[in-house]
């Protein structure tokens, strides 16, 4: 096969240029949808498996460790835990938000490394187009479950881990540190996700092919081999049956595959004849592979293991939930459109391999496509889904809000709750050291005097939270507070805009102002939100409206971390994180300039023969 001298690609500065405004973009995008449809709220097994099982024994006996490698139902979620107990040691908070926002920056960072990949892989079209692939399939709302809940993190850990375990093994060179590392990372990939241990397979099927076939030392071969097998058995044996979700699985063959070619055809899961589109770019590959299988070419078996890899983890899917052979969840999703990336670099390497006039208009074609089906899916699928997950968020901040303060259990029960068992929910509720580190929105409020709970005939009344009406001309200053660190949260009600109109923390010691709101305008038919640094000293609360017209109503504060507070303001800056995003690709463009010598026709030269 005759090769090219060389593939041209643009300096490594540009390089990073390129990434950094992709991981800019996607996580731009992501806090977008986590602000406009998020909440910080806990939300389902949130509530058994990081509150009664993780933090509760923490805060009350100390324990941790045993307790993070408890399986949950089929899996072992261990870097989720450990990334989730970290944020909250560090905010103080157990706030969903907050884990959102760095589980957005996860999956942003896997899109962006692996388009780092390509562009140091492929010829600079190919490059782009699987940027514009990864961009189409990860910035979207694809699967909008794993961007507003905190938990579901799972999915990302399991696609980091599980692609670094195959990049470090099949390294030609046993024992090195790539190596080890990926060792290191398959271990990690199997506490990651029940279905972690599957990429060992695809790391066994090649180390045996370049055993059989004679392709770098034997040694190397048997040592990736017996990495892989070790981590197959660990997997198998760390394993975690559920019997009750036994009627979840297929129960035939048909159901099986047609739940599995529905995987593959995410995000259009409804069109199964979609997969044998998406991935034949894949599949030739392989196909080409396998006719060359006695020549190096490490580039390529990356992206067939990686593709082989969703592919076992469709199948996983089939087999555990392809009862009925429907659609599956959208939290799924994103285990699968990684896939449609590596489908994508492989028509870059199929046009290194043998180029073809062809392979580009079929590329755009797929592209256009692939683009299509997803804004399809959003529009009609995943968009009136996440409003219907914002309408579900706020009735559970409602309700469980109503609980911390009533305490009222009979009514709680027969409520809407985010965890379907309500007798153990009220019970983890009640716990003291989970109600300390409960977010804002369920938070008890300070308790500060003088609340009459009075509003103007007409106001829209705010249930279950002490009020204040300041009118008229009047002055209200509240009993010395106690400092705090963090913000607080008021809800407020009405107009703060007249000369002379205050809201504002001054200071016990010498009338110093620690903290004031902007002027409000309002209709007076809506609440709003309103911060404020918490005093870090003895302090009162002055409200003043300023005229003999207006009036202002607000609720007792409610303690928000650092953190916490943050993290919601930073929410609301997703287009200007998606601008400098784009700054910073025109920044790249204009650096970028083809050098000298490119990539050789075989990417990953084996470094045994070097």
């Amino acid at each position: 096969m005759q090769a090219p001298a060389s593939l041209p690609r643009c300096s490594p500065c540009p390089r990073l240029f390129f990434v950094a405004a992709l991981f800019l973009a996607i996580w731009g995008a992501k806090l977008i949808v986590i602000d406009r449809f998020g909440s910080d709220l806990p939300y389902w097994d949130q509530w058994i498996r990081e509150g009664e099982m993780t933090y509760a024994p923490w805060f009350d006996r100390g324990e941790l460790w045993q307790n993070l490698f408890t399986p949950h139902v089929e899996h072992r979620i261990v870097p989720t835990l450990v990334l989730n107990f970290g944020l909250l040691l560090i905010g103080g908070q157990w706030d969903a938000r907050v884990q959102c926002v760095a589980n957005a920056a996860l999956h942003a960072a896997i899109a962006a490394t692996l388009f780092g990949w390509a562009l140091y892989r492929l010829r600079p079209y190919w490059a782009a187009a699987t940027g514009i692939t990864l961009a189409v399939v990860t910035a979207l709302p694809l699967s909008p479950d794993n961007i507003i809940r905190g938990f579901q993190s799972v999915y990302f850990f399991t696609i980091a881990f599980s692609f670094l375990a195959m990049g470090g093994l099949l390294r030609p060179r046993a024992f090195s540190l790539a190596w080890w590392g990926g060792l290191l990372a398959g271990l990690i990939a199997l506490v990651s996700l029940g279905s972690g241990f599957l990429c060992a397979v695809p790391i066994l099927a090649i180390g045996g092919l370049r055993w059989v076939f004679r392709l770098g030392p034997r040694r190397d071969a048997i040592a990736t081999l017996l990495a892989a097998l070790l981590l197959l058995a660990l997997g198998w044996y760390g394993r975690v049956m559920a019997p009750s979700h036994a009627p979840l699985q297929a129960h035939s063959l048909e159901e099986f595959l047609l739940f599995y070619l529905r995987c593959l055809a995410w995000p259009r899961p409804e069109w199964p004849w979609l997969a044998g589109l998406f991935w034949a770019p894949w599949l030739v590959l392989l196909v080409q592979r396998w006719r060359t299988r006695q020549t190096p070419d490490l580039a390529a078996d990356f992206i067939l293991a990686t593709g082989c890899w969703v592919h076992l983890q469709a199948a996983a899917g089939a087999y555990a939930r392809g009862t009925g052979g429907l659609p599956p969840t959208n939290r799924y999703g994103d285990l699968f459109t990684i896939g449609l990336a590596l489908s994508c670099c492989a028509f870059g390497l199929l046009a290194a391999r043998r180029p073809r006039r062809w392979l580009i208009p079929a590329n755009v074609l797929w592209l256009l496509v692939l683009t299509a089906s997803a804004v399809w899916a959003v529009k009609a699928v995943q968009w009136p889904l996440l409003k219907a997950h914002r309408i579900q968020s706020l009735t559970y901040e409602r309700n469980v809000g109503a609980f911390m303060l009533t305490g009222d259990y009979e009514t709680f029960a027969v409520n809407e709750q985010p965890f379907p068992i309500t007798e153990l929910l009220g019970k983890i509720l009640r716990r003291p050291s989970i109600r300390r580190v409960l977010p804002a929105s369920v938070r008890v409020p300070v308790a500060v005097p003088g609340f009459d709970d009075t509003l103007p005939a007409g106001a829209p009344p705010l249930p279950y939270r002490h009020l204040r009406l300041v009118h008229g001309a009047d002055e209200w200053r509240s009993t010395p507070l106690v400092s705090s660190p963090g913000w607080w949260k008021f809800e407020t009600l009405g107009v703060l805009a007249a000369p002379g109109a205050t809201f504002e923390l001054v200071a016990l010691a010498d009338r110093r102002v620690l903290g004031a709101a902007a002027p409000l305008v309002a209709d007076g038919k809506s609440w709003r939100t309103v911060y404020l640094p918490a005093p870090g000293e003895p302090a009162t609360l002055v409200v003043r409206t300023g005229t003999g017209t207006d009036w202002f109503a607000f609720t007792q504060p409610v303690k928000v971390t650092s953190l916490g507070y943050r993290t919601e303001q930073f929410t609301r800056q997703g287009y200007t994180v998606i601008g400098l995003g784009i700054l910073v690709l025109v920044l790249g463009l204009v650096l970028a300039r083809p050098h000298g010598k490119g990539l050789s026709q075989t990417p990953f030269p084996l470094e045994a023969n070097r």
